[in-house]
């Protein structure tokens, strides 16, 4: 999500990185684990903080470490973070975000839920 809100190629981010391309997208998939100093990096590329990639990850039982990541979204919101790290979830918020006419805004979404419901059906 973050790549693609900078405007990142796959390519790009990991010829920084030093990795192929195949490589960064089994990262971004989850498919492959990555170590820490290769996550600082991809960090330091996005210009994000390491926590941010921890972002909505449920938290475990165990106490937490003292000054430990930041912020965790609602475990179940898990759909609404896959979404929007796709280009189609990307521009609809950039699109949205840019509708300064907050009823326009609004008719905009509830045509949205009516397409929704009515696939459901």
């Amino acid at each position: 999500m973050r790549r693609l809100e900078l405007g990142l190629s796959l390519t790009g981010v990991a010829k920084r990185i030093g990795v192929t391309h195949q490589q960064l997208l089994h990262y971004e998939r989850g498919a492959q684990c990555i170590s820490v100093s290769r996550l600082q990096q991809i960090a330091d590329v996005l210009r994000v903080p390491a926590p941010f990639f921890f972002e909505g990850i449920p938290q475990s039982d165990t106490p937490p470490i003292a000054n430990a990541a930041g912020p965790s979204l609602d475990p179940g919101s898990d759909y609404v973070s896959m979404f929007l790290a796709t280009s189609d979830g990307l521009a609809l918020i950039n699109a949205l975000t840019q509708i300064t006419d907050a009823g326009l805004r609004r008719q905009i979404i509830r045509l949205v839920e009516r397409i929704a419901n009515d696939r459901r059906e």
